[in-house]
């Protein structure tokens, strides 16, 4: 497991099948995050585990359990539209591991997760998981894309996910890119991605408690790498 001084909190973005179950899933097996979804948090509030969706799917009721829940988010959003959004950012940021948040699929999310207690010492940001090649209907409909469509499977502009924007001096929103090789390699590619983000943010780090020198040295030692 790769230690890390800062806490990290990544959220997850891309089109269905891109490649992010697998990219939490390297990011929890050598990292030590901590995956979180927002529809996780509506299942628990509601009640409802995971062994119940899988009754659900046995018993051939699952679409009335999903209307339960769409009744009972429903009823939230009422009151307060961002509720079930704010909870589990508050969850995020008070674990004491760093987290992943695997399902950033709406506008508030995403500017939630950029924006909800900026004030905490942590490293925010998004990475855009896109496969380098992607199925037909993806290809062709991001080659007719204008910058007021939206990314398949969520209600995020191109335009917003392609431009990018800043948390503090690095990007906020990063591009990962899916070779679709077998998840073998894409966890090759995965370490190569992270070892150099890690270094970057040791290096850039703005927390006074921080001796980045020693930070960087103590984090190669991990990969039996030393700094002359």
């Amino acid at each position: 497991m790769i230690g890390f001084p800062i806490k990290r909190l990544y959220g997850l973005v891309g089109m269905p099948r891109a490649g992010k179950d697998s990219v939490a899933q390297f990011l929890e097996e050598t990292r030590g995050f901590v995956p979180m979804a927002f529809a996780d948090r509506i299942k628990q509030e509601c009640g409802i585990s995971k062994e119940d969706f899988e009754s659900a799917k046995i018993a051939g009721n699952i679409e009335e359990l999903r209307q339960k829940l769409w009744d009972f988010s429903a009823e939230k959003k009422k009151q307060d539209s961002l509720y079930f959004v704010r909870r589990l950012m508050e969850d995020a940021i008070k674990s004491n591991k760093p987290v992943v948040v695997t399902d950033i699929r709406t506008p508030d999310e995403l500017n939630e997760f950029l924006h909800y207690n900026t004030s905490s010492d942590i490293i925010r940001r998004i990475y855009w998981v896109r496969p380098a090649k992607m199925e037909e209907e993806y290809l062709d409909y991001e080659n007719d894309a204008d910058e007021n469509d939206m990314l398949v499977g969520s209600k995020i502009e191109w335009h917003t996910l392609s431009a990018g924007c800043c948390y503090g001096d690095r990007p906020s929103i990063k591009t990962i890119p899916n070779q679709r090789q077998g998840l073998y390699q894409f966890f090759q590619e995965l370490n190569n991605i992270f070892f150099e983000e890690e270094i970057m943010d040791l290096s850039d780090s703005p927390h006074k408690k921080i001796n980045k020198l020693r930070a960087i040295r103590a984090y190669l030692r991990q990969f039996e790498v030393s700094m002359k």
